[in-house]
């Protein structure tokens, strides 16, 4: 379940956790009972820290617990608290903890970050070749950290966008699956508009590059046989400034 802007502990199926004490790892018995530092008030600690680390509400952080059979001696100065590993918006982090007192000692505690964002899905499978339409997405929310090669937020990132290849149903979309085919490829016959004293002049001529929308290419005007720049405005069509 998914906690906006709370945390959660012990939700990590990997074990974290290192004490280094002068580079000796300082077993239970070795300290007494009376003047410990709490470990559930570090874990608090941690997760405050990473909250606001990450600066959104839709986060839950999930901190793994340290051995509980670990004493550390109360820190009479406040904890410090630096990100080892791990900067993204989502995904396994490592925190230092540090207590900086008379008897120092630190810990290394991994927490898992997830950001959880409405992303769009396949709502059915998409054959290869097939431009994408409206029809074909819908809006799921998602787990960052499972997202490692993109995703779109909008239906306007895939406007005009053309399958790679065929995609299954409840796909996550991403920017490798899909591509902008080109509205104009070079040596096709193209139909060039110009504006000259508030009139719009048409002509014919060749592409002499492959153009997407609203990319800029160069074109050859078969009556002059100059070569110009416009702007692809639809297949085959080419605007001059």
């Amino acid at each position: 379940m998914t906690i906006k802007g709370r945390f959660v502990r012990g939700a990590t199926p990997w074990r974290g956790g290192i004490l280094l004490f002068f580079g000796l790892l300082v077993p239970a018995f070795a300290a007494d009972r009376e003047g410990l530092h709490s470990l559930q008030e570090i874990y608090s600690e941690v997760e405050f820290f990473l909250l606001q680390d990450q600066g959104e509400e839709d986060v839950t952080v999930a901190v793994t617990p340290l051995d509980s059979r670990l004493r550390l001696k109360q820190c009479a100065q406040p904890l410090t608290k630096r990100v080892q590993r791990g900067r993204s918006r989502s995904g396994k982090m490592v925190v230092e903890v540090r207590c900086q007192g008379e008897k120092p000692w630190r810990v290394y505690l991994s927490a898992l970050i997830r950001k959880m964002e409405v992303v769009l899905v396949t709502a059915a499978p998409i054959p290869k070749g097939e431009k994408i339409g409206r029809d074909d997405l819908l809006f799921e929310e998602r787990d960052l950290s499972r997202l490692r090669h993109g995703h779109f937020t909008t239906m306007a990132q895939l406007e005009g966008q053309v399958a790679r290849r065929a995609i299954q149903q409840a796909v996550v979309l991403t920017p490798k699956m899909v591509y902008t085919p080109n509205l104009v490829n070079k040596g096709d016959q193209v139909s060039i508009q110009s504006r000259f004293h508030g009139l719009k002049v048409q002509m014919r001529g060749v592409a002499m590059e492959n153009g997407q929308r609203n990319g800029r290419v160069q074109v050859k005007n078969h009556s002059s046989g100059k070569v110009v720049e416009g702007v692809v405005v639809a297949p085959g069509r080419v605007v001059v400034e």
